[in-house]
């Protein structure tokens, strides 16, 4: 047999190669996001419900942390050239209004490419809920206290505490089309696309506890 006929060979096997370990790396990425908390849109509630406790100043006004950060802004984001050019690729027209991305650049399409509730909207970018889950379960007073026990002990009505293999992983994840392997220098000098402990400070909102 000549090398010409061992060509075609060579470009399956190598074909072969690729192809297992892309299926590999779908299935460790469904195994993951079938570990990721339950999220029920239908729990979701007004982000005014949220801004009744921490909007206050003396629990550290996280409802103006918010405001201020990249999250809230999720959506002005998408109207940028840079996020145009982006979607162009992707075969959207405009980014800002298609689910494809506000299904995580907004917290009303719950991670999906439809607006999933009518308390709130979309223009809110991604607020509260997309992190911590749906609040209609943990939002009453009597389950929720800015006190830390007792929002450790909220856990078991919904309250989810984010961390980089939970929340985080529904969008910071190879889906993305702006995914970059290397964005983050962790202090080993490893690259990686996301570094919770890093990424967590441009949205840190800690909770005082209430004077």
């Amino acid at each position: 047999m000549t090398a010409d006929n061992r060509l075609p060979k060579v470009i399956l096997t190598t074909l072969a190669v690729l192809g297992a370990g892309l299926t590999l790396g779908a299935r460790a990425w469904a195994a993951e996001a079938a570990d990721l908390p339950a999220w029920d849109s239908a729990k979701l509630v007004s982000s005014d419900m949220c801004t009744v406790c921490h909007g206050k100043d003396n629990v550290g006004n996280q409802t103006a942390v918010l405001a201020s950060g990249p999250h809230a802004k999720a959506v002005e984001a998408l109207k940028s050239d840079k996020a145009k050019e982006v979607a162009a690729k992707a075969g959207v027209t405009d980014p800002a209004t298609s689910g494809k991305c506000l299904k995580c650049h907004a917290t009303a399409y719950g991670f999906t490419e439809e607006s999933v509730t009518e308390e709130i909207e979309a223009t809110e970018g991604i607020t509260c809920q997309t992190c911590h889950g749906p609040g209609e379960d943990y939002n009453p007073k009597e389950r929720h206290d800015t006190d830390a026990k007792v929002q450790k002990a909220v856990e078991k009505y919904g309250l989810i505490i984010p961390n980089e293999k939970t929340m985080c992983r529904r969008c910071h994840n190879e889906t993305s089309p702006t995914y970059d392997a290397t964005r983050y220098t962790r202090a080993d000098g490893t690259k990686v696309a996301f570094d919770f402990e890093q990424a967590v400070k441009k949205i840190e909102h800690k909770v005082k506890k209430a004077e």
